[in-house]
């Protein structure tokens, strides 16, 4: 969410600003406040799916994930705004504490789930079938050494080279020519 606040306002200012150096003039305003962006991702966005009711701000009675930041850190300790510091300069390294439905997920920082040794093991070991089965569909050669075209082929240059592959080449690009 803070990196697409960011690209919204610098997506939004260059917008209006190439308008007005195009007519060799400044903007009066800006075309959206830190304040807007932080709304867009928050409420605003609760109102697009028509659930502002329940959630999107924190008011007694809504449902609310919250995220707390270290206002300690460097790149949020001298902001004299905190919105402004949020939208312009937090990241999820500056997380500190997160509440969903109530429940503290993160906390000083590190995720409070009991098994997490355990997920972090099976995402590990689907993400390893996962990549083998694209890597097996994708591959021209399906994984042996030899002559496919890609960046790290030999024989992409040098055709006398065609079949000098010394590691399992990656998926053949589509300009790369055998």
């Amino acid at each position: 969410m803070f990196t697409q606040m960011r690209f919204l306002i610098q997506t939004q200012r260059a917008l209006t600003n190439d308008t007005f150096h195009q007519r060799e003039a400044m903007p009066d305003k800006l075309a959206i406040t830190v304040r807007q962006a932080l709304e867009l991702v928050t409420i605003k966005s609760a109102q697009c799916f028509g659930l502002d009711g329940r959630l999107g701000s924190l008011t007694p009675g809504k449902e609310a994930d919250v995220v707390l930041l270290r206002k300690s850190d460097i790149n949020m300790r001298a902001a004299a705004d905190p919105i402004s510091a949020i939208v312009l300069h937090a990241g999820v390294a500056n997380v500190d504490t997160v509440l969903v439905g109530g429940n503290v997920v993160k906390q000083n920082g590190k995720l409070t789930y009991r098994d997490l040794p355990r997920r972090l093991a099976e995402l590990e070991r689907s993400s390893e079938r996962l990549n083998a089965a694209s890597f097996r569909k994708l591959s021209p050669h399906d994984g042996q050494s030899g002559s496919c075209g890609c960046a790290q082929c030999p024989s992409r240059k040098r055709p006398e080279k065609r079949g000098a592959c010394e590691t399992p080449c990656r998926p053949a690009s589509p300009d790369a020519g055998a």
